[in-house]
This record gives C-alpha cells, structure tokens and sequence, in this order.
C-alpha cells in the first residue's frame, strides 16, 4: 500500500511538473520587442525619454499647432490600444500617448511605484517636456481612473475628459434603484491571490491572454491574432509581468476609488469641473456599465454614451464609432 501511494505521489508530481514547464514563458527582452513595435517606418512615431525611473515610450503625432489631446491606456495595454483613434483623428489633433509605467515598452518602475500619484507625475512630466502646457484627457479604464484623478489634482492640465469605462466610480447610493450587474471573475483577478502572483511572472501561457481579451471584447469574432499576439508579448517584456503583480497588490479598491483618497491634493471625483464625455459598452464585463450612471450623475459637465454591442475596450473594439463621438464632442467645446 506504502509503495502504490508512493508511485501515486511520484506521477502526481511529475505531473504537475510538465505542466508547469508546459506553460513557462521566458521573459523578451525589451531591444526584441522595440524591434518589433518601436522601429522601422510604421513605428516612426515612436520615442523614448528618461521619466520617473523609466525609459517611457510615447507617441506625439499629428499637427504640433493643433489642439493637444492625452491618450492614457488601461491596465495590461499599451499605447497601441489607441491606434484607430489616431488613424481617425491623426490629422486634425495633436495626439500624445504613452506606455504608462509598468506596461508596453516602457517597463517596469526601479522603485515598483504604481500608484496613481506616481503615474500623474510622468504624464505632466512628459507633457512639460512636449510643450504641452494642457490638453483634452482621454482614459480608458486604469487610464479613465488616471485622466479624472490629474483632472481633480491639476485643473489647469485638463481642458476636458473623455472616459471610456473608467475605474474609480464611487459606490452605489443607498437610493440607487436600477439593476446591478455582477463584475465577472476576471483573469487579471489572479494576479490578486497571493498563492498565484509569483507563478504568474513565469507561467503566462498564450491562452490565458485571449480569455482575458474576450472578456473585454463586446464581440470576441473582432479580436485578431495579430492583437492577441501583441498583448502576449508586451506582457512578456522583462519586468512587465512582475509589475503588474506589483501594480494589482497596490491597487485601491474600485469601490473606494472615488472617495478623496489621493495625495495629490486629496482630490475626488466631486472636484472634477471639466466638461466630459463618457463612452460605455453595455456589454462591458469588467467595469458595469450601471457605473457610468454613476460618473454622469456626479460630473456637472457630463454627457454619457452607452454602446450597446461594445465591450470594456470601445475605442479598441470601435475606433471609428467611438472616434468619431469623440471628435464631436471636442468640436462642440472649440465652437462653444
């Protein structure tokens, strides 16, 4: 019996072994990927500044004498996430973007600082270092709760916001009788259990980025295996997966995000002035689009758009629809 439960034991651990080494993924270093997303005539956008303890990759494109606009990714993105809006709206704004640290090409911060403090400081930085002395602020999730937060911190940075399914609503009022819709486990979620996030920064099989990217598609049949391809090996980028472990264990709760938390002047969202577009897919399964509700009730200046085939990602998923609501909106504020 001793001997069967020993052979048991045995196989079970080889096992579990090969399915490990089956699912490692080494880390890319970030010259192989600059390769690939940085260089070469249809990356020539592309620029790299020492920021903040990073060498953060940007994009400053379009008309330098035209209005300036922010384009801030979400957690896990990049600043190719943007790339249909700047297609669209490449001609007639300034557009500037950037790999927030931790993400894309920039990498890891040395002091494994995620706060949303720590990221502020690198846009207005970059801004400064851009002449860029303000613009339109669009964010989209994790960049959504970047873009309200430098609004309520530094109001003469931000002439307006566009938020695409935003971070950081506050809870629900007690009075709030519309229907709630449950946040779907997502697998960014692993990154939380503390039994799991180191084997997370070796053990990123492709598999694991498609679901997570089906999540935040309205409709999974848009994703195409160039995308899937690329957000696999962003993540892949030395240091990318520890920070975003790091990044996730740092992270307030969405819950508390719109409270005044911040120790940028201890801002909250109730201090956000700015005019505002807000874009939201009903279909979101990451943020609920009942948030959005939320976010238009406290925004003076709000407007609120709900797509209702669209996922976490709209400007991705839709760059031209949701593009071109953008434009309108901005349009409406030069001609205001």
């Amino acid at each position: 019996m001793k001997k069967r439960w020993l052979q048991g034991l045995t196989l079970a651990l080889l096992a579990g072994s090969l399915l490990v080494l089956s699912l490692y993924r080494g880390e890319i270093p970030p010259e192989e990927l600059e390769a690939l997303y940085a260089a070469g005539p249809k990356h020539a956008a592309s620029q790299f500044v020492e920021i903040e303890g990073s060498r953060v990759h940007f994009r400053d494109e379009g008309p330098k004498d035209a209005p300036a606009s922010l384009l801030l990714h979400g957690t896990a993105a990049s600043l190719h996430t943007w790339d249909g809006w700047v297609e669209r709206l490449g001609s007639r704004f300034r557009l500037l973007r950037l790999d927030l640290q931790g993400y894309g090409l920039t990498g890891p911060n040395r002091q494994k600082d995620y706060s949303i403090d720590q990221q502020i400081r690198v846009i207005t930085t970059l801004m400064d270092r851009r002449g860029i002395p303000s613009a339109a602020v669009a964010g989209n999730s994790l960049g959504g709760l970047i873009a309200w937060r430098l609004a309520a911190a530094h109001p003469d940075r931000v002439r307006s916001l566009i938020l695409l399914s935003p971070a950081g609503a506050p809870p629900p009022e007690t009075a709030d009788k519309a229907p709630k819709t449950r946040r779907g486990f997502r697998t960014l979620d692993l990154a939380k259990i503390p039994g799991l996030r180191s084997l997370l920064t070796r053990l990123t099989p492709r598999f694991l980025i498609r679901r997570s990217m089906e999540q935040v598609y309205g409709d999974p049949s848009r994703l195409s295996e160039e995308l899937v391809e690329r957000y696999y090996l962003m993540l892949r980028r030395r240091g990318n997966r520890q920070a975003l472990v790091d990044a996730m264990s740092q992270r307030v709760p969405s819950s508390t995000a719109g409270s005044p938390i911040s120790t940028a002047g201890s801002r909250s969202l109730a201090d956000v002035s700015q005019p505002t577009l807000i874009q939201w897919g009903s279909k979101d399964r990451w943020i609920p689009v009942e948030h959005g509700s939320r976010f238009h009730r406290i925004l003076p200046a709000s407007s609120l758009i709900i797509y209702p085939d669209l996922g976490h990602v709209p400007m991705e998923e839709d760059p031209e629809r949701t593009a071109e609501d953008a434009e309108r909106f901005l349009q409406s504020l030069d001609a205001s």
